[in-house]
């Protein structure tokens, strides 16, 4: 099990495996992922996109591929919760 302090909270991986000599390198690329991540997209980060998204609030903003999925995501499971699932209430 690792832990690390990430998007504003903590985030903890758990391996269970018997191949003992592979965990540290699935360690290291899960934690390479979620650290890609956070500074592509967490809002405490101040030059991800989303903090740039949000800074142009309401202007036409040029988006990566992946925000866009995100954002698309983020509407069908809004839709899918009558509004319950809503990650824009802080």
């Amino acid at each position: 099990m690792q832990t690390c302090e990430v998007l504003g909270s903590t985030a903890e991986f758990r391996i269970v495996t018997e191949d003992i000599e592979r965990v540290e390198d699935v360690f290291s690329g899960l934690w390479a992922t979620v650290y890609d991540f956070e500074q592509r997209f967490s809002r405490f980060t101040k030059d991800s996109e989303l903090s740039k998204f949000n800074v142009r609030a309401g202007e036409k903003v040029p988006l990566s591929q992946q925000f866009r999925d995100i954002l698309r995501s983020v509407q069908y499971f809004g839709e899918l919760s009558q509004g319950s699932f809503n990650p824009f209430i802080l």
